[in-house]
């Protein structure tokens, strides 16, 4: 098995909430998962032998070695999102910024088709799917031949894509929270010089300050509430979606 896999963390998109995983629908041919890592590792992985409880690398290299992971170190600690194509083809669209040169080939085993993807610190049996490290989902049972990429998107594409979906109001509503924050910044900075200069104490200064922060953390809260940030966020988070770190092929043997 080919492994030379390494996913540069610079170019990871954010991660926001979970997208529902496709955990019904065995016949799913495009899945979208999220998932992150403390240990600079993901792993796309079978449940059926996980270990109960404690991760180990003997644990992981086990799982390897059934064909029943695979391991992608990424560089960097942070969150990633993986396209899975089932049987399917990678869309050209997507292949374009797929590195091909420093694809990982594989045999996967999905035997009970119960499949996740997370940090390597996840794969335990009591692991409790979250937000931020491990998404499980369904294929088909079966052995596959995996191929994975990382993929490098030029550094304006996605901002681009998520400037032209949100429109100006949009981007308006983004800037303002930019501003809240820039401006609470300052002028609580501001506050505790002149409040420290002028009562001769930095206590003063530290209550001033700390009065401007509590106050822009009440506006940053009600405007992340207004429907227009609300729906810009939304369509930026769809936007990011679509643009993949890790790309993951398997085609099923004997389809």
């Amino acid at each position: 098995m080919k492994r030379s896999l390494v996913i540069d963390q610079t170019r990871a998109p954010q991660r926001a909430s979970l997208r529902p995983s496709n955990c019904e629908n065995d016949l799913v041919s495009k899945i979208v998962l999220e998932g992150g890592s403390d240990v600079a590792e993901m792993v796309l992985f079978s449940i059926d032998e996980i270990p109960p409880a404690r991760v180990s690398e003997k644990t992981l290299a086990g799982l390897e070695a059934n064909n029943q992971a695979i391991r992608m170190p990424t560089g960097g600690d942070g969150g990633y999102l993986l396209h899975l194509y089932v049987d399917e083809q990678v869309p050209d669209e997507v292949m374009q910024y797929c590195i091909e040169d420093d694809a990982l080939t594989a045999e996967f085993r999905a035997n009970s088709g119960q499949i996740a993807f997370g940090g390597a610190e996840s794969t335990f049996a009591e692991f409790n799917p979250n937000d931020n490290i491990r998404t499980d989902t369904r294929i088909a049972p079966g052995v596959y031949d995996a191929v994975a990429f990382h993929t490098d998107h030029p550094d304006d594409l996605v901002e681009d894509a998520v400037e032209k979906v949100i429109g100006p109001d949009g981007k308006r509503a983004e800037d303002v929270s930019t501003y809240i924050i820039i401006g609470t910044v300052v002028l609580a900075f501001a506050f505790y010089i002149l409040g420290s200069a002028i009562a001769q104490t930095r206590a003063v200064g530290l209550v001033l300050a700390a009065i401007v922060v509590i106050a822009g953390r009440l506006w940053y809260k009600s405007h992340a509430r207004s429907e227009h940030y609300r729906k810009a966020d939304a369509l930026r988070r769809e936007v990011h979606l679509e643009y993949p770190s890790i790309v993951i092929r398997l085609t099923k043997r004997g389809a």
